[in-house]
Formats: C-alpha cells, structure tokens, sequence
C-alpha cells in the first residue's frame, strides 16, 4: 500500500419523509478522518443539488485553468 491513511470515504444513500409526508431521496458522500470522528467534507452526489460534487469540480478545475474538454 503506497502513502499514509488520511481517512475514510462513505457514501451514504437515505431516504426521508419531510413532516407534510414527502418523501426525498438522497445520495452524499463524506470525507472522514482515520477515527470516523471528525467529518472533513459533506458532498451530494445529487445532479439536481446545486453543491454537487460535479460543480465543485468544475470550481476548482476553474481556479486551477483547467479547460473543460467536453
């Protein structure tokens, strides 16, 4: 195994029932240090959430001049 062990990621898949009895669905992925104490980052995979991990791709992709291919 190459590197040091920083973490762990989990994709966490939820159902949810809003108090008007709606039913959401969701997808987000967690970032979380080595003892599954401290959350590093919190990202939907949702392509309809605006703050999806799609988008903030392309934010640091921007930053960084990354042209985007497609």
């Amino acid at each position: 195994m190459d590197g040091e062990f920083i973490g762990w990621q989990i994709v966490h898949r939820y159902r949810a029932a809003n108090s008007k009895g709606e039913v959401s669905f969701g997808n987000v992925l967690y970032i979380l240090d080595p003892t599954l104490t401290k959350s590093y980052f919190r990202y939907s995979l949702d392509n309809n959430d605006k703050n999806n991990l799609e988008s903030i791709r392309e934010v640091i992709e921007s930053e960084l001049g990354y042209k985007n291919n497609q």
